[in-house]
């Protein structure tokens, strides 16, 4: 397992060089017939991320759970509760046009897709754990215990809460504590863009050298690919090939690895936007009561019918949700 551990044979042409010769040399998998070893190395040409295994979890975990003590931040967990079964409580489809999903595609711009009940609650979640993903290591701690007075880490900076707090709003969460950081100063600083209109996944030479494959990424990497951390990218299906890979590419696959890659809407219905063309979707005249109310919390005559009750779509996504929940357990409040 070893030798097989975060390789990407499918986009990197050294990995592919060198685990080629060992599998079909018998260096590895030697058990096997060569006809055998011949169909491995197809199945490991046609893996599309980095190749896990039960170390690079234990490592990549220690990623997700800075970037979920982030989203923790939204909420309030009861015992029984995890991040996501919170979040789920938390949306009320505030701020949402009927039947569109919200899509942030950079800090500033937004745009909108066909999606369901049920897709909208799901991309929310993915779209704020993207967030966290980008900003994590700006973000003040929560303070704990006797400490009264949070001592803000070096370079955090509060209006990346505030701008946390305007983003869950907008997917359409609800929450107290959504609220009180909406109380922290708003950012008035625009964000610098790179000249590069999409991440890379490949680049010449060795790329990230393995122990960068996994675990918590280097500074000048978590700069470099937050720009590119928004699910129009982390889900586009374009592949290329070179002879390493890069960082973004390593972030991809952990976001896949314990997000899956399904998403509920082709990359193709998301429309190309400026940041000088921004949309905002909140319901004109919409009162606070039915905004500040849980979706299942309303009745059925102002929603329809309930999102238990629907068809097979929803049946399949709670199945899809629940083995999901299995990698998840890291977020368990």
């Amino acid at each position: 397992m070893k030798a097989l551990e975060l390789k990407a044979p499918r986009l990197s042409t050294l990995d592919a060089k060198v685990l080629r010769g060992q599998v079909l040399g018998g260096e590895i998998f030697g058990a096997f017939s060569e006809q055998e070893r011949v169909a491995i190395w197809g199945r490991l040409q046609a893996v599309d991320r980095l190749i896990p295994s039960l170390f690079t979890f234990f490592e990549d975990v220690k990623y997700l759970e800075a970037c979920a003590n982030c989203v923790k931040r939204l909420v309030s967990l009861s015992p029984r509760d995890t991040v996501s079964t919170a979040l789920e409580k938390a949306f009320c489809d505030a701020n949402q046009r009927a039947d569109r999903a919200v899509i942030q595609v950079t800090e500033s711009s937004f745009t909108c897709s066909p999606a369901s009940l049920a897709d909208r609650v799901d991309l929310g979640y993915r779209q704020l754990h993207a967030y966290a993903m980008r900003h994590y290591l700006q973000m003040p701690r929560e303070p704990k215990g006797k400490e009264l007075l949070a001592r803000l880490m070096v370079n955090t900076d509060e209006t990346v809460l505030r701008d946390f707090a305007d983003l869950a709003d907008r997917l359409g969460f609800e929450s107290p504590e959504i609220t009180a950081l909406k109380q922290c100063p708003k950012s008035t600083v625009a964000r610098a863009r790179s000249e590069r209109s999409k991440p890379l996944l490949v680049t010449d030479g060795a790329g990230e050298i393995k122990k960068r494959r996994c675990g918590l990424p280097r500074v000048e990497d978590y700069v470099e690919d937050g720009e590119f951390l928004f699910v129009n990218h982390l889900h586009n299906e374009e592949e290329e090939q070179g002879e390493g890979i890069t960082s973004f590419f390593v972030r991809k696959s952990v976001y896949f690895a314990f997000f899956g890659r399904s998403l509920p809407l082709t990359l193709d219905s998301i429309p190309r936007v400026s940041d000088r063309k921004t949309h905002t979707y909140r319901r004109k005249g919409g009162s606070k009561s039915s905004r500040g109310r849980s979706w299942r919390g309303r009745s059925k005559s102002s929603r329809g019918r309930s999102w238990k009750d629907k068809s097979k779509s929803r049946r399949g996504w709670s199945r899809s949700r629940s083995r999901k929940d299995k990698n998840r357990r890291y977020l368990k409040g």
